[in-house]
């Protein structure tokens, strides 16, 4: 193919594409510059959110007060006695025609002796007490310290019985 275009035309086509491409080049570059300047802008607000934030140091330091603070929740949880236990226990330690009268303890009391009063159908369910009560590792101590007939306090059970025991805190 001939090309019959004069000279002058054959150079402004090449000045146009030759101004065409330097124009995506700059495009191109304008992009790349607008792209850098948002990652270093993104660079600097995580660098200065890191600074704010709080350091390995800090973080660590918070974990150990909350681990003591909760090793000191779980040792006053260790420490707690279960009256409900207690009084469980001795109920069933309880023969047959006795009933309870007077039960009176407290964490302070623990783990020293304290006054039971209890009465009883007869006589006879005051050895079996000793020995149900002698079974049950909370108690111990066991000192019988009265056995008198009243007949006027508890109708059907005129035993009165006063016995000495230590509740220990099995915790």
């Amino acid at each position: 193919m001939i090309n019959l275009l004069p000279d002058e035309t054959k150079q402004q086509i090449r000045a146009a594409r030759t101004n065409v491409f330097l124009l995506k080049i700059i495009i191109s570059l304008g992009c790349a510059v607008i792209y850098l300047i948002v990652i270093c802008t993104a660079a600097y607000f995580i660098i200065s959110n890191e600074k704010s934030s709080p350091t390995t140091a800090t973080i660590m330091q918070r974990a150990n007060t909350m681990q003591t603070s909760l090793t000191t929740a779980q040792s006053v949880i260790d420490q707690q006695v279960s009256y409900s236990d207690i009084i469980t226990n001795f109920a069933s330690a309880l023969p047959t025609g006795m009933i309870l009268d007077k039960l009176s303890f407290s964490n302070a009391t623990l783990d020293s002796p304290i006054d039971i009063q209890l009465h009883a159908s007869d006589e006879d369910s005051v050895p079996l007490l000793k020995r149900n009560l002698q079974k049950i590792a909370q108690f111990s101590n066991y000192n019988l310290q009265s056995i008198t007939s009243d007949s006027n306090t508890v109708p059907r059970y005129p035993i009165k019985v006063d016995i000495s025991l230590t509740i220990r805190s099995l915790k």
